[in-house]
């Protein structure tokens, strides 16, 4: 009897236990797809900055050139 119950405790241990280890891992891949998808967002906005810049840049070279 008294084996039985320190067997079920340990496998309720130990799946507590692989329960905590993967939820630790589940909250690190999170973190880490959060951070690529913020560094993807940063890197798309710049670009877009980028392209309206030399747009513009362009344009006001363009204008440059027909008024000289």
């Amino acid at each position: 009897m008294l084996y039985d119950r320190l067997l079920l405790h340990s496998h309720i241990t130990a799946f507590s236990f692989d329960l905590n280890l993967s939820f630790s891992v589940g909250l690190k891949i999170l973190n880490f797809v959060s951070v690529l998808a913020n560094s993807w967002e940063m890197y798309i906005s710049k670009r877009k900055y980028l392209r309206s810049l030399q747009h513009h840049i362009r344009s006001d070279v363009f204008q440059v050139m027909v008024t000289s």
